[in-house]
């Protein structure tokens, strides 16, 4: 698994649930141009659309997948299992490390060649996709996105949840892990292969 410079992903939004910015950001949205029209800039005016298409879908219940497999919990249950130490028993200042950390212990520009650890980083993405699976049930997922979970149905928006308050992952993992959780569940042998079957081949 490649990596690579990365942000904490934390959305905020306003009361009508239109996302104003992410914690962390070291460069104010409102860098970006700006319309005449209606105040907003390009960025927000995208995010917003992209925010409310998503809504619609999921409340007209638009599948993001054309067919829905059955994932096994053994399966499941076993990899989760694999990759729980390799992130839970990992403590800085005796709490579990956060997705920029994760990424900083392995990288060999921030961390001593001696004390460099990449499995960390790659456990976060593989629990949190297999976290994802199983959050998910049987229930066909309506968003994409990773961004977009936030706006997606109710188990959809709990996954996001889960996700921020468990592993503050970075937006990289977030967007790997969901792709990786959609690909399972449509059922694709080479994802499949990847994250319930073959996982010990990422820490070669």
């Amino acid at each position: 698994m490649r990596q690579r410079k990365e942000k904490l992903m934390s959305e905020i939004v306003d009361a009508m649930g239109l996302p104003i910015g992410r914690v962390g950001d070291s460069t104010s949205v409102n860098t970006h141009p700006t319309s005449a029209l209606s105040g907003m800039n390009i960025y927000e005016m995208e995010r917003a659309y992209n925010a409310i298409e998503q809504k619609r879908k999921s409340m007209e219940d638009e599948a993001a997948l054309t067919k829905r497999v059955h994932v096994s919990s053994s399966k499941l249950d076993t990899a989760r299992s694999f990759w729980r130490p390799y992130y839970f028993d990992v403590l800085i200042e005796g709490r579990h490390l956060n997705g920029i950390e994760a990424y900083e212990l392995g990288d060999p520009e921030k961390t001593p060649a001696g004390q460099i650890n990449k499995s960390v980083y790659i456990a976060m993405c593989n629990l949190m996709a297999i976290e994802g699976v199983r959050m998910m049930g049987e229930k066909m997922p309506t968003s994409t996105d990773a961004i977009l979970l936030a706006f997606a149905t109710k188990r959809e928006k709990e996954i996001a949840d889960f996700w921020k308050k468990n592993f503050a992952p970075t937006e990289f993992q977030v967007e790997w892990a969901w792709k990786a959780a959609l690909a399972v569940m449509a059922g694709d042998p080479v994802a499949t292969r990847e994250l319930l079957e073959d996982y010990r081949d990422q820490l070669v």
